[in-house]
């Protein structure tokens, strides 16, 4: 047994969940959560403003970007399989292009990018790396290229999962193997997992600014694709199984969503540990010397979000909590009201 137990410790699946709990990664993961949730209704409307403008004479390439996006969220985005999604589906007008137009989406790209400042803070943890990535200018930018990437990401992965899946379904009647859903469905997972990997390489090396070789990133943003799209998968039993607890109620979808995006924040910075393990083990925090008063000094390998970053939190927490506990009071007060007819009646 303590062979087994000596032998798992040497594997790098270990050696990566052990550097990501070293860093509390579920701690950092639900940071990165609640931002995704603030972020994830207005990087969905910019989106589909984008695709809409963009792809308006090509209803059917708009309707495969609705499907990969749905795979993304799965029973959160408003389509023919789940027309009471709170993420509503809907292309611009042809007059989108207005002053009030430009300033929505100004406004839809900055709320957008939360998202992605504290992903880089948490994935920047698991490496170890301290510091700033640049100004505040700089970062912005580097954020919107990301954000711009992923999206270009969406779409590539919409097509090709499209393409693929019609050639493999004239491959398998040319092989006599008659419809072979199994073999359109293995080959849409591949190509599906091929670009997650390389979205996984992208938030790495670029959004986080982790400077060191590609190569040595790639083994991690391979596992994080693989498990991305299996989790994709599987996602509807996942959020099923997470939200069936009646107890939930009429704030299961917030339930799910949380549960969801804190999901996904998790399969990142795991596959961030595990590609840290690579690039050298994470620094110990320096031993205090001499008597030491006031409160212990921060471990290092966590990241430092700063004042305002830090009330931007508090603010997002409150968010959430006030709209959750308004959803709840508002479901027993029907209850209530139920009860009271009733007894009248």
């Amino acid at each position: 047994m303590k062979q087994l137990l000596v032998r798992a410790k040497a594997t790098r699946g270990w050696k990566a969940w052990k550097r990501y709990s070293d860093v509390r990664g579920n701690i950092l993961a639900g940071g990165v959560g609640y931002f995704a949730f603030l972020s994830v209704f207005p990087a969905v409307a910019l989106a589909f403003t984008v695709f809409g403008l963009v792809l308006r004479g090509r209803p059917d390439l708009l309707g495969h970007v609705t499907s990969t996006l749905g795979t993304m969220l799965p029973g959160f985005i408003q389509d023919a399989q789940h027309p009471d999604a709170p993420i509503p589906v809907k292309a611009p007008a042809a007059g989108a292009l207005t002053i009030t137009g430009v300033v929505a989406f100004v406004s839809l790209v900055l709320a957008g990018l939360g998202w992605l400042g504290g992903l880089r803070e948490g994935i920047r943890a698991v490496f170890g790396v301290t510091g700033s990535v640049g100004n505040a200018v700089t970062s912005k930018l580097r954020d919107l290229g990301v954000l711009a990437t992923l999206g270009l990401g969406v779409f590539l992965s919409a097509v090709l999962t499209a393409v693929v899946g019609a050639a493999a379904g004239w491959a398998a009647e040319r092989l006599g193997l008659g419809n072979a859903g199994w073999l359109v469905t293995s080959a849409g997972l591949v190509v599906s997992a091929a670009i997650d990997a390389t979205l996984m390489l992208l938030l790495f090396r670029v959004l986080a600014d982790i400077d060191v070789d590609w190569r040595r990133l790639r083994d991690g943003a391979v596992v994080g694709g693989i498990a991305f799209t299996v989790m994709k998968y599987f996602g509807a039993f996942l959020i099923a199984r997470a939200t069936r607890n009646p107890l939930y109620g009429s704030i299961a979808i917030v339930v799910g969503l949380l549960f969801w995006l804190n999901l996904i924040a998790r399969v990142i910075l795991i596959a961030a540990a595990w590609a840290a393990n690579d690039v050298g083990p994470l620094k110990p925090a320096a031993e205090p010397v001499g008597p030491q008063s006031g409160p212990p000094p921060r471990d290092p390998a966590l990241p430092s979000f700063g004042t305002r970053a830090a009330d931007r939190t508090t603010l997002a927490a409150g968010a959430v909590l006030g709209l959750t506990g308004a959803i709840a009071v508002r479901a027993v007060g029907r209850s209530l009201r139920g009860v009271r007819d009733l007894v009248r009646s």
